[in-house]
């Protein structure tokens, strides 16, 4: 009864099963094994039967191994036979289509069992649950995006190469570090604590390396992990670098408000340029029609003629402004160069200026300016002239008592001229924005001096087109001095370089 027992369970366990007598030589060395037994599930496995196996031997029942696959299965099985061990093996079918595994073992001398069970499927298994690690591992490694595992006390346990380059720091700086205990962003401390106990947080800001050698704008968010029991095991961090696309938006809403604030300007531009053009053009109407009273005196008439010719000229100017800008903006501002004397230039303009600093009252000083033939220079004339008519009549404007110098000096290949003014001054953040166009209007319309506003942007083109440079310094209460500097090309040098014989005396 117990042997029938024992029977049923063979031919009814889920492996296959056969049981072999071993064949020795005459030193007892195995030779080979003959099939005793073998159960259902053998058969299936091994595509075989039992009538055709039971009796005959290891080596002729499995001829289709080869040659050497047998030799080597009849060791192996040997030296589990003469040391009463066990062994397991696997290997595949010779079509190629499963693996079996098979333990054999020796329990009684001259005889060992062999169970054998198909592995197909868990190796397919395991070969997949592989090729995903390693799927998983490329994407990890790889990915455009930065990743970051937390474990529930917080530390960092692993970290792809993104998240690295996006903190600016090493694998084994990161490794182990504690992101509650050493993060001073409570930002950043909020959203993993709320990851780690079962919330998706977001954060987005700029972070600084843990190692400080970098600081960067990131946006990401954190998720919580779970473990087989449903428990949290602690969290993964999915972070991107939007630095680019945080200072694209910088850039973006500067030159939105950049352009906000120039349409302001234009704006208050255009309406100043309205009350530039209306104003003379109301007094030159205006005392026309009074001239037309034969009662009026000739006093009064010469008086009125003042003003009439004052408003004149005030409308040219601005109407010369507007040309002049409309040339700069439309690109058209050529250099047209000529041997020039400065000493000539900035006598003309000291004695041109001197009737209008006299009314004012104000002192009006011609500094030193360089003289005889070293005034003579190449450059040209039209735009020293309007450089130096502007800064000038601004001095005048700008100035209600007190002095106005100006002079020139030479420095290396550089002459520098300047104006000099004890006048209102001008704030410090207005002291760039001066030489833009259109900007004087934001003085809107409490400014109580006259003009377009186009003077000091058309002295900087002009300085520009000669290869120049411009500058102010001023005190707001104590006055201005305007500089600006153009290349030295005097005719002295020309010779010079056109004939070498000739001296410099």
């Amino acid at each position: 009864m117990k042997n029938e027992s024992y029977k049923s369970i063979i031919h009814n366990a889920p492996f296959g099963y056969a049981h072999f007598e071993i064949v020795s030589d005459g030193d007892g060395a195995p030779l080979d094994y003959i099939f005793i037994e073998v159960n259902s599930l053998f058969e299936r496995l091994t595509n075989s039967r039992a009538k055709d196996v039971i009796g005959r031997s290891f080596r002729e029942v499995g001829a289709a191994l080869g040659r050497e696959e047998l030799d080597k299965r009849v060791k192996d099985y040997g030296e589990i036979a003469l040391n009463g061990a066990s062994k397991v093996f696997e290997y595949q079918t010779p079509d190629g289509e499963r693996i079996l595994r098979t333990f054999a073992f020796s329990t009684e001398r001259g005889f060992f069992t062999l169970f054998i069970e198909d592995i197909t499927e868990n190796k397919k298994s395991e070969k997949q649950l592989l090729d995903n690690q390693e799927r998983y591992k490329t994407i990890f490694n790889f990915s455009p995006i930065g990743i970051v595992q937390i474990d529930p006390q917080s530390y960092i346990i692993d970290a792809n190469q993104e998240f690295l380059n996006i903190l600016g720091t090493t694998y084994n700086d990161l490794i182990g570090f504690n992101i509650l205990r050493n993060v001073q962003d409570s930002q950043m401390i909020g959203t993993v604590s709320e990851a780690i106990n079962g919330r998706t947080s977001y954060y987005e800001g700029a972070y600084e390396s843990v190692t400080g050698r970098k600081k960067t704008y990131v946006k990401g968010s954190f998720a919580p992990q779970f473990n087989k029991e449903g428990k949290i095991s602690g969290c993964i961090g999915i972070f991107e670098d939007v630095s680019e696309k945080h200072s694209a938006i910088e850039e973006l809403t500067k030159a939105k408000e950049k352009a906000q604030e120039s349409d302001r300007l234009k704006s208050a531009f255009l309406a100043n340029m309205s009350h530039e053009i209306r104003t003379p053009m109301n007094g030159i109407l205006g005392f026309l029609s009074i001239l037309e009273d034969m009662d009026i005196t000739g006093e009064e008439r010469h008086f009125y003629f003042d003003i009439i010719k004052s408003s004149g000229e005030r409308l040219l100017n601005t109407i010369n402004d507007i040309i002049e800008i409309s040339k700069i903006e439309a690109g058209q501002l050529p250099v047209t160069n000529s041997f020039i004397n400065i000493s000539e230039i900035m006598d003309f303009h000291f004695n041109f200026f001197r009737k209008q600093t006299k009314d004012k009252k104000i002192n009006f000083i011609l500094n030193e300016t360089v003289r005889g033939e070293d005034a003579l220079i190449d450059t040209d004339k039209y735009k020293i002239d309007g450089i130096l008519i502007n800064l000038i009549r601004n001095a005048i404007k700008f100035t209600s008592q007190g002095t106005i110098e100006i002079g020139n000096y030479t420095k290396g290949d550089k002459i520098t001229f300047y104006i000099k003014d004890s006048g209102m001054g001008i704030p410090l953040n207005k002291q760039e924005a001066i030489f833009d166009r259109f900007v004087q209007a934001d003085y809107d319309n409490s400014r109580p001096n006259e003009g377009s506003g186009l003077g000091l942007s058309i002295v900087k083109a002009y300085v520009d087109s000669l290869q120049g440079k411009i500058w102010v310094d001023s005190v707001v209460g104590e006055g201005s001095t305007f500089f600006f500097s153009i290349p030295y090309n005097p005719l002295k040098k020309r010779l010079l370089e056109t004939d070498p014989g000739l001296t410099a005396d």
